[in-house]
């Protein structure tokens, strides 16, 4: 039996219970529950009532498939009918005109979500009619699986009480580049395990342990730019990596079974 020690002490095996949400019957099967505040709302109060209902030791899986390659596969970054409340621009309004049912004017009406861009502003434009690059497809996914990550400690505070473990959920699907940042902005919301599904066979198995040993929590010495451009390293140590188990779940319908586990 495999097993790992998890961050708050506890044991994770292949007998741990794994406790997700059902999924919806939109097409996203439960992504877009995410996608505004009011449906956010609705998924803490789902998560807690998951909380209430698990006993110590139980992963409560973060379950909705977030990958870039999933919400392009379902057409999500061109769908303009699809609000979300995390794009720059409110859907459907980064352009000028006229509203067609209010006959108000708008002109690049813009939300306060969002999220940081490498210039430093929330510069998410998504979905976009002619397109949006596969960099921002991949940034806003894992913006995505943060968020729900967030809501679901925010549901473990509301419900305040019991010793579960909390699951982010990932897909092993798209390009290795792309699931790998998923972990590493998954990592920085501190979960106590990844549940991972659809790695299933011998080299997608070896791909993620690979992609833990790159991760591995460990002190370096990083680099930054001067003001002249010249790359410069840091007189001292800092901590970079992750150390949260990986846990290998098969699923059957609305269950889920643990198959194995690395750290």
């Amino acid at each position: 039996m495999s097993h790992v020690m998890s961050s708050k002490g506890g044991l994770i095996t292949t007998a741990t219970r794994v406790l997700s949400l059902s999924k919806t019957a939109d097409p996203l099967l439960g992504a877009e529950r995410l996608l505004m505040s009011n449906d956010r709302g609705s998924l803490r109060r789902a998560y807690k009532e998951l909380l209430q209902a698990s006993t110590s030791g139980d992963i409560i899986s973060t379950t909705y498939n977030t990958s870039s390659a999933w919400l392009k596969q379902h057409g999500f970054f061109k769908d303009m009918q699809r609000d979300n409340d995390i794009t720059y621009y409110v859907v459907g309004r980064g352009r000028k005109g006229v509203d067609p049912a209010t006959g108000e004017e708008f002109s690049f009406e813009v939300q306060n979500m969002g999220g940081a861009s490498l210039i430093g502003k929330n510069h998410y434009c998504v979905p976009r009619a002619m397109g949006v690059s596969a960099g921002e497809e991949k940034r806003f996914a894992g913006h995505l699986g943060r968020i729900n990550m967030q809501v679901l400690k925010a549901a473990k505070d509301e419900a305040g009480t019991g010793d579960a473990l909390l699951g982010a959920a990932v897909n092993f699907s798209g390009p290795p580049s792309f699931i790998e940042y998923q972990l590493q902005q998954l990592a920085s919301e501190s979960p106590d395990a990844f549940v991972i599904t659809g790695c299933d066979d011998a080299t997608q198995r070896q791909r993620l342990k690979e992609m833990l040993f790159r991760n591995e929590r460990r002190m370096v010495k990083l680099t930054h730019r001067s003001t002249t451009g010249m790359l410069l390293t840091d007189a001292h140590l800092s901590e970079v990596g992750f150390d949260i188990p990986a846990v290998l779940v098969k699923e059957d319908g609305e269950s889920v079974a643990v198959d194995e586990v690395y750290l």
